[in-house]
């Protein structure tokens, strides 16, 4: 660059002149006492002069004006000062950034003048400011200014500063704009407190990612049409240990917080821990409830869950379940080495092994007879879900390969592990026995709202009167299943474990008549009444006299309460027929005991439920239970009050389980500093 610049003509003196720092008697900067590169990426030459009006004079103080060769229009702006330093990364401006140019001179060399000097000059203080004189009218100006300073009182501007009235603030003080879920709190426990129906809770624990164990409290009621309603009560975060005491103390301080008492509280939908059964005695002795059991009511997905454990790994007591041609050691082999063993390991090394991913995916892109776009890769199952070990079945059964191997196959997969046509077989019995349990699961995990379903049918799913019909379905199903067991490869082994499945789900199913909800709710259905258990129950008559004993039970509670609806308090509404949904076989088995007519009992027509019994008009099969009973309400007043509060109970606490998804989305790998109480407030808003 310094050869190249003092073979050029010499500066024009216009160009040259000093800057505000430099002494006006010196020799200028030219180009050749720099020994700094130009940049490499500029061809240019020295430009002729201008007029100076053209330029920002300022700027040209403090740079040299080049003109490039290959485009003799465009012009650059070199920094002095840059070149004087000897800067090894010389930047050459476009001449029209004059902003740029500002901002380098500014930034690099602290040299300020043009806008920059504007924009500096309106930042000062107030004593700059009272400092400050003016030309022609210096004396009375000073007079003002001095006036003003002894009129100036600090203290009490900072007094003024801090005083709510010197801003005028509007009537939304800071509490109000501080904490806006204040107001709706106190609307949502109006209204669980005048809801119609009882108010369900639902309680279940969870840790999360940044280990605050949260408990989750979700509330289940309806609204003033009878429409069933959700919401999130509390997240607790119980630090100390999850016994039924503490479990009960947390649980107590969210319903009293939404002032829910003794008569507004209904049942309690928990999974199987004994410490729920701990806390429901520790909550009836501070609520005054004379029987803890009669309030709660078992998840009914928590039971299945521990039935298709039992029929999967088989780790209850073995006494009085296995079969007589095989004995609890062999079991044990046959459970970690026998087909869903050998399925679960081959999984498990397919997915840590890319080679034999890779070998699966390629498989299925030759494969032309796949009913599946692209590749899929395997699940892998737990111990803890059995939903897992099924997805995981039904994904190996859908990714088996037609016809033997074709080549060598990596020792992960050697003929001591590799699942045999029987082992498939064997897999398949498996599978299709745990597919009633799972499409009774996903019948019945819902809230009971009424919801648009996938190809526009409407339906309303988990409703509390479906528990004894599924129970009746999947014991019917296990007792079929064992009767295809001898046709199994391993006979003794299957009917072993539908024996400990069975034994599970009959344990459970006789427990049903400690709360009077379950035959309850089938009975006050419109549709089901006493069919249901007049059918099943036919040749066990005691189970329809305990039914009939705790039905009656329970109406005695409601029969004296005062009347509740009077005519005028709601617009009457008509029930509405929904929308037939797509039919599987347990909604069959379900329609099989509605009917549209009605069966004449003979009792007291004096009576609401003998008389809605005997005169009661005949349904559609698929109603809505909850407008049929809004439509009764003056007719049968209380027995409207008892239906609502049985048919409004949910049977399973799956909604803790969302609430615990969402909590987990939510306190992410990057999110991990939440505190609890964040956490809390956060999902109880959104509900």
């Amino acid at each position: 660059m310094a050869e190249r610049l003092t073979a050029m003509a010499p500066i024009p003196e216009a160009r040259i002149t000093s800057g505000p720092f430099e002494d006006p008697f010196s020799e200028p900067r030219t180009p050749s006492s720099a020994s700094s590169p130009a940049p490499s990426n500029l061809s240019i030459q020295l430009s002729q002069p201008r007029p100076a009006d053209d330029w920002n004079i300022f700027l040209w103080q403090h740079g040299y004006d080049l003109q490039e060769v290959k485009d003799q229009s465009r012009y650059r702006w070199v920094c002095h000062e840059c070149v004087r330093k000897k800067d090894p990364k010389i930047t050459a401006h476009l001449a029209s950034a004059t902003t740029n140019i500002e901002a380098h001179l500014g930034n690099q060399h602290h040299i300020y003048g043009g806008k920059s000097q504007l924009r500096q000059a309106k930042k000062r203080t107030i004593e700059q400011m009272f400092s400050q004189k003016t030309s022609g009218t210096a004396v009375a100006d000073d007079q003002f200014i001095n006036h003003l300073k002894k009129r100036f009182t600090k203290d009490a501007f900072q007094r003024k500063r801090e005083s709510s009235r010197y801003f005028q603030l509007s009537q939304s003080n800071h509490q109000r704009n501080r904490c806006p879920p204040f107001p709706r709190f106190n609307s949502t426990a109006n209204n669980r407190r005048q809801s119609p129906s009882h108010v369900h809770i639902t309680f279940d624990g969870w840790t999360s990612r940044n280990r605050h164990p949260l408990f989750g409290i979700v509330a289940f009621f309806l609204d003033h049409e009878f429409r069933p309603q959700k919401i999130v009560l509390g997240l607790p975060n119980l630090t100390d240990r999850h016994t039924g005491e503490n479990i009960a103390e947390g649980v107590q301080n969210i319903l009293e917080a939404f002032d829910l008492g003794r008569d507004k509280i209904g049942y309690f939908t928990l999974d199987n821990a004994s410490s729920n059964e701990t806390a429901m005695v520790h909550l009836a002795q501070r609520f005054q409830w004379d029987n803890s059991r009669a309030r709660r009511v078992r998840c009914f997905g928590h039971v299945v869950h521990l039935v298709a454990r039992a029929m999967l790994f088989g780790k209850d007591d073995a006494s009085g379940v296995l079969e007589d041609d095989i004995d609890a050691e062999a079991y044990d082999v046959w459970l970690k080495r026998g087909p869903i063993g050998k399925l679960h390991n081959t999984m498990v090394w397919i997915n840590r092994s890319n080679r034999v991913t890779e070998m699966l995916r390629e498989a299925q892109r030759q494969d032309t007879e796949k009913s599946w776009p692209g590749s899929l890769d395997v699940i892998i199952g737990n111990n803890t879900r059995w939903l897992s070990q099924f997805y995981m079945m039904s994904r190996a059964l859908k990714s088996k390969r037609k016809g033997g191997r074709q080549r060598p196959l990596p020792r992960c997969l050697d003929d001591e592990s590799l699942l045999t046509e029987e082992d498939w077989k064997t897999i398949g019995f498996y599978h299709d026995l745990l597919r009633h349990f799972e499409t009774c699961v996903k019948k019945l995990e819902g809230d009971g709202k009424q919801r648009i379903r996938k190809g526009g049918k409407e339906a309303a799913y988990g409703l509390v009167q479906d528990i004894c019909p599924a129970y009746e379905w999947l014991m019917g199903h296990l007792e079929e299943a064992k009767s295809r067991a001898d046709r199994t490869p391993e006979p003794a082994q299957c009917r072993t474990n539908i024996n400990f499945a069975w034994v599970k789900l009959n344990k459970y199913y006789s427990a049903i008549d400690q709360s009077p909800v379950y035959y309850a709710a089938t009975v006050l259905h419109p549709a089901i009444r006493w069919d249901f258990l007049h059918r099943a129950y036919r040749e066990r008559p005691d189970w329809i006299g305990k039914a009939q004993q705790l039905i009656d039970g329970l109406w005695q509670e409601y029969k004296q309460l005062p009347v509740q609806f009077e005519r005028g308090n709601y617009d009457q509404l008509r029930p509405i027929k929904r929308a037939k949904e797509v039919e599987d076989s347990f909604s069959s088995y379900l329609d099989s005991f509605k009917s549209t007519t009605t069966a004449r009992l003979e009792g007291n027509e004096g009576d609401e439920l003998d008389r809605w019994l005997q005169l009661a008009g005949p349904v559609e099969k698929d109603c809505d239970p909850f407008l049929y009973w809004f439509n009764k309400r003056f007719e049968y007043p209380r027995l409207t009050r008892m239906a609502i509060d049985i048919l409004s109970v949910p049977l399973m606490a799956a909604e803790c389980e969302r609430v615990f998804s969402s909590c987990g989305n939510m306190v992410s790998a990057k999110r991990c500093r939440l505190q609890a109480e964040t956490v809390a407030v956060t999902q109880t808003v959104r509900s």
